[in-house]
């Protein structure tokens, strides 16, 4: 039997691109829901080096998504992955890396923060510089002026 598109992926296989394009027209999430727990089991036996992987919830939603031409959004896959990680107590690594990467987030946050204070301080004082400027400019001219009515 001949089919138009290639296997995504030769470790999965066929079958379950045809699962997941089937998976892609079921309208809900929670139609899709059960057959996406199935899908990932699948990936997780052909790709067991998948499993000890820090971003293994990515990985697998963006195979999935390739699998169903885009049809299963990649966000409802990783928080599926992460559900049943979390049944079989297999948490600490994701939690881990979702920890580093708010603490991350919140600490770029706070630099972008200090950034735009520094930035306003500087724009302040090169206010009042420009200010305390024109007032010397104003004054050598006037002592100028002085300068040339005395020589005249």
């Amino acid at each position: 039997m001949k089919y138009e598109q290639k296997v995504v992926d030769r470790q999965v296989g066929r079958n379950a691109d045809l699962l997941a394009e089937k998976i892609g027209e079921m309208p809900t999430p929670e139609e899709r829901y059960a057959y996406v727990r199935i899908l990932i089991s699948i990936i997780e036996q052909a790709h067991p080096e998948w499993n000890q992987a820090p971003n293994k919830d990515k990985q697998i939603a963006h195979l999935i998504f390739h699998m169903s031409h885009g049809a299963v959004p990649q966000d409802e896959v990783s928080e599926i992955v992460r559900l049943r990680d979390e049944e079989r107590g297999f948490t600490n690594h994701l939690k881990d890396r979702d920890q580093d990467q708010d603490q991350d987030q919140e600490k770029d946050q706070d630099q972008d923060q200090d950034q735009e204070k520094d930035q306003e301080k500087d724009q302040d004082q090169d206010q009042e510089k420009g200010g305390k400027k024109d007032e010397n400019q104003d004054q050598e001219k006037d002592g100028k002026k002085d300068e040339n009515q005395a020589e005249t």
